[in-house]
């Protein structure tokens, strides 16, 4: 017999740009395939991804939340989730999370948080909030070992009320965009075709240490003059000022004239894939959906320590354990020289622990383990009993 199908409405601010966003799209087109009922519930207007989900079968329903705490939105949302007749509600991030464990409960059915970080602080009207309305969710669905264990200690729930399910990447559609992609990304960005490119992807964000970023491009490019950096990614709501301060470093730089900051872009798997390596120098992730696209694509992670990195990347060298520009430009230039066999072995690695179907399957475990059942095939089964 193959799964019985569930009814999932899934709750988060918007559908931007960010990592959460892109593995909810994933994760619910997948479900949608499966058979599963599912919904999407935004809590505002960004639709940044929304032809992402063109033809999936996934409901999408558009809300607009007014204040911090709109009462009106919970309404709406309570009756969006009994008319769905949803088995189960997922929260996403901090807004989802809360007004999805609230609404939930207003019609009796059972809500689960996510858990997509760790070693971060919520501010005061956050921390007031998750104390009051925590205990209405059923468990927390953390995205890696370390944020399940961050979890644990932020809501004091016991173990068996945190679970891990990694991301996962459409294995298939990366492959697709690579191959049908066009053009030379070291001539677009760099104006030479022998360009070697360190890429690194990320919000433009204190949590992504830019300035530890443009050290390791100091290092690497004063050794050899055909390395180039590659700098994607932009500033969201609340970091302006600390990207100013990062472009206004950059201004001094010594290697300026070989460093890009090309924003924010739709098609990173394919500048990855034509990039020697891909570099993060996080202070603190959750599981890094880009480094899992470079490993099916072919380039080489190299990696500041963080979350479950180093269960990630196959090799010990390939997580570079200080914070040390030296010692990471070290292993970039590692990583670059055994591009080929270390290719092979990371893609291994995410077809054998972290492709969509395997993310999908272990959420559905979560639920089945913690007793969420389809509500239909409940009442089919009192008819006949």
């Amino acid at each position: 017999m193959g799964e019985q199908p569930m009814r999932i409405v899934f709750v988060i601010h918007g559908l931007t740009r960010g990592g959460a966003e892109a593995q909810l799209v994933y994760l619910t087109r997948e479900l949608a395939q499966r058979g599963h009922a599912v919904a999407i519930y935004l809590l505002n207007g960004d639709l940044d991804r929304l032809p992402e989900l063109e033809g999936s079968g996934v409901h999408i329903e558009v809300d607009r939340k007014r204040m911090k705490l709109d009462p009106w939105l919970l309404l709406r949302l309570a009756r969006y989730i009994r008319k769905f007749r949803a088995d189960v509600v997922q929260g996403f991030l901090y807004d989802g999370n809360f007004y999805g464990r609230l609404a939930a409960s207003m019609v009796g059915v059972p809500a689960f948080d996510s858990e997509r970080n760790d070693n971060y602080q919520f501010n005061h009207f956050q921390k007031l909030g998750d104390l009051f309305t925590r205990h209405l969710t059923q468990g927390v669905v953390a995205n890696s070992h370390s944020g399940a264990r961050f979890a644990q200690g932020l809501y004091r729930f016991p173990e068996k009320r945190v679970h891990v399910v990694w991301n996962g990447i459409p294995i298939q559609a990366v492959d697709t965009c690579v191959a049908t992609s066009y053009g030379d990304y070291r001539k677009v960005f760099f104006n030479r075709s022998d360009a070697r490119i360190a890429v690194l992807v990320g919000n433009i964000k204190p949590q992504k240490d830019y300035e530890l970023a443009l050290d390791v491009a100091n290092e690497l490019l004063s050794r050899d003059e055909h390395w180039h950096v590659l700098l994607v990614g932009d500033d969201i709501r609340g970091t302006e000022s600390y990207k100013q301060a990062i472009l206004q470093r950059y201004q001094s730089h010594p290697y300026k004239n070989r460093i890009v900051f090309a924003g924010r872009r739709t098609d990173v798997p394919e500048i990855v894939s034509q990039c020697e390596v891909l570099f993060s120098t996080s202070l603190y992730e959750g599981f890094p959906n880009v480094v899992l696209e470079a490993m099916v694509v072919g380039t080489p992670v190299v990696s500041t320590e963080y979350s479950d990195i180093s269960m990630i990347l196959p090799k010990v060298w390939q997580v570079v354990r200080q914070r040390d520009a030296v010692l990471v430009a070290d292993a970039i230039q590692y990583a670059a020289q055994l591009r080929t066999s270390l290719a092979a072995i990371q893609r291994s690695w995410v077809e054998e622990n972290a492709s969509v179907a395997m993310s999908t399957n272990r959420l559905l475990e979560v639920y089945r383990q913690q007793g969420i059942r389809c509500a239909d095939m409940c009442k089919q089964e009192q008819d006949l009993s």
